[in-house]
């Protein structure tokens, strides 16, 4: 990885000097599939820029585990304990391999009171994220199991590659939709026969968008 980073839209409005001073305060690390990078309530010691690859924001409580996002090239995560706490609210897990940006929290601190302007981008971002994040899951409890289905297909249709496949496993997309594994596979199941998508082992590839769409409006 070299330094194209630095190009990215987040830190547009950096000066050149401290750009330099990012470059001094950040690492690109690679991870294999189903890494934790950090588990809820750990003390929080860096930041992570996804830069590639596919990622999951898992919350847990009482027990009990949610996805309630995932991670794609240009996501931001463990900011949120900065000027709140010392641990990490959530756990982030990789899906595929990744590539992410490690920055440590010091400069993203610095550059909060030195560039207004990055602080107040940086703040809108988590917030936008924090809105669609929040909408999704509202959304998604007033959707049946088809609809929510047709929704996390639809959600993250963007991400996926050329020929339109998901992987993942039936297990993690219950996880993010609040349904059983079961409900899951019949649904899937029944996409897959009425000729909407298609599965294969592990993959799901969307043939009919359009009518994915419109069991989202009618559910």
């Amino acid at each position: 990885m070299n330094k194209d980073y630095l190009n990215l839209e987040l830190f547009n409005t950096l000066s050149l000097e401290e750009k330099e001073l990012l470059k001094k305060h950040c690492t690109v690390v690679s991870f294999d599939e189903t890494e934790v990078l950090f588990k809820q309530g750990s003390f929080a010691v860096n930041c992570y820029l996804f830069l590639d690859g596919i990622g999951k924001v898992v919350y847990s409580n009482k027990g009990r585990k949610r996805i309630v996002k995932l991670l794609h090239a240009n996501d931001i995560v463990g900011l949120d304990y900065i000027f709140t706490t010392e641990n990490y609210p959530y756990s982030v897990y990789t899906i595929t391999k990744c590539e992410t940006l490690v920055i440590q929290p010091g400069f993203i601190k610095k550059m909060f009171l030195a560039n207004p302007v990055f602080g107040m981008e940086l703040s809108k971002r988590l917030n936008r994220t924090l809105s669609n994040t929040i909408s999704w899951l509202i959304n998604l409890d007033f959707k049946n199991i088809e609809g929510a289905v047709a929704m996390f297909l639809m959600t993250y249709y963007g991400y996926t590659t050329k020929n339109k496949t998901l992987f993942l496993s039936r297990i993690e997309i219950a996880d993010i939709i609040g349904y059983s594994r079961e409900s899951v596979i019949l649904t899937l199941k029944s996409f897959a026969e009425r000729g909407y998508i298609k599965t294969a082992g592990k993959s799901i590839t969307i043939l009919e968008p359009e009518k994915l769409e419109e069991i989202i409006r009618l559910s």
